[in-house]
């Protein structure tokens, strides 16, 4: 939104809405923020109707209106959606942490639906050139939930992963000898058919030798099932109670960590279609895989909405936060941002120096790390210095929608230390 006048703000009717699952509470109020009206009204179609009715009558007059959402888990996403089509409406998008600072500024703090409504406006009117422009981004949107999606899964396996070594433990003393990795799908389908020595010693070696075949597509064979009984017998089997509830757990774990494994893979199909309709290839970065890219186009969105690749950083909390005071200034680390885009391009950097990287541009950026340990860096300041290169990069084939160029190593070092662009 263009700077205005007061004359236009003076013709302007701002509109703050508190956004929750069932309902939504909106408060229409003048330039001075004096009430003009509070309506709360349900989350459907029939709800938003009845909204924007209450909302055209303070309008009749060749008022323009501005609405702000606060919206903190997504309920909000259907009224967006409703008061942008057709650019009926101008829409701001308010941080939840800017109305909590709002209504902490009181002597006396009081939360209701009606006087968050009530600070929203404030902010609006206060920060209405600054505050950002809500969009349909339905793409970004839903690869955010995608890779949300898969984080779920992902710290629910952990958990499960955690749950069946406390239940082998009991059964097998060595069960993580059995196996190179005891929760890959092998391992997972050995322990949903034989959960205890029982099971194992009563089978013939020849079906079970088949049966990891078949699951294993041939990787392991009839010498490892002779090695894991070898070593079943050798140490005997323990009496302990409730056998039969603790087999039981071991296949429910079994099963749905094999179901987990299935519904991660289908996720990261839908997140590579989706990466391929955005048109980004961020995956041909070096350091950078399918789920790591997606992630970063989730935090980021649409890249049009920054207009440099410092404004980037400055969001993902990389770029130093100054503090002044008189003659002083003091440059310190930023702990604020994005904090989830900032892991992202962190670790990126943190694996890119790491001594075992032989490729020519991990060796780069490596020469420029020693370079700025040289200059005086501390290790954290010349990571970070790794990160706003990486972001310079990443920023830049968003925006134009390219591959990762490998960068030509020259034979002055000082050249091999250029990786700006």
């Amino acid at each position: 939104m263009k700077e205005l006048t007061k004359q236009q703000r003076m013709n302007m009717i701002f509109v703050g809405v508190d956004i929750h699952k069932d309902t939504h509470t909106a408060y229409i109020a003048d330039c001075f923020g004096e009430r003009l009206e509070c309506i709360t009204f349900d989350n459907n179609s029939k709800g938003f109707k009845r909204f924007t009715t209450s909302l055209n009558k303070h309008t009749k007059d060749g008022k323009t209106s501005v609405i702000a959402l606060e919206d903190t888990t997504n309920f909000g996403k259907a009224l967006c959606n409703f008061l942008l089509k057709d650019n009926k409406y101008h829409v701001k998008y308010v941080e939840p942490v800017l109305t909590k600072n709002e209504r902490k500024s009181t002597p006396i703090a009081h939360k209701t639906d009606e006087y968050d409504s009530l600070c929203i406006v404030r902010i609006l009117i206060t920060r209405l050139n600054t505050l950002p422009d809500a969009r349909m981004d339905d793409n970004y949107w839903t690869i955010s939930q995608l890779v949300k999606r898969r984080d779920g899964v992902i710290k629910f396996n952990t958990a499960l992963k955690n749950q069946l070594h406390a239940q082998l433990q009991y059964h097998y003393v060595r069960y993580n000898k059995f196996f190179g990795y005891m929760a890959c799908k092998t391992a997972l389908n050995f322990w949903k058919t034989y959960p205890c020595p029982t099971y194992l010693l009563n089978a013939d070696v020849e079906d079970i030798t088949s049966f990891i075949k078949k699951v294993s597509h041939n990787n392991v064979g009839r010498a490892k099932v002779e090695e894991i009984i070898k070593m079943v017998k050798e140490d005997g089997k323990i009496d302990i109670e409730y056998e039969e509830e603790r087999i039981f757990l071991i296949k429910s774990i079994a099963n749905q960590l094999l179901y987990n494994m299935e519904e991660i893979k289908n996720i990261d199909d839908n997140l590579r279609s989706f990466m391929k309709k955005l048109d980004y290839k961020l995956d041909t970065m070096p350091g950078l895989d399918l789920v790591s890219a997606s992630s970063i186009v989730a935090e980021i969105g649409d890249i049009n909405r920054f207009k440099n690749s410092k404004s980037l950083a400055r969001y993902a909390g990389i770029c130093p936060i100054t503090m002044a005071s008189g003659k002083t200034s003091t440059d310190f680390y930023n702990r604020y941002g994005n904090r989830k885009l900032y892991g992202v391009v962190y670790y990126m950097a943190i694996r890119a120096i790491a001594p075992c990287r032989k490729q020519a541009t991990y060796k780069i950026i490596q020469a420029y790390y020693n370079k700025k340990i040289k200059d005086g860096k501390t290790k954290k300041q010349a990571v970070i210095c790794i990160c706003r290169r990486l972001i310079n990069i990443i920023y830049h084939m968003m925006k134009n929608k390219t591959e990762y160029v490998h960068p030509v190593i020259e034979t002055k070092e000082e050249d091999t230390l250029n990786i700006d662009n």
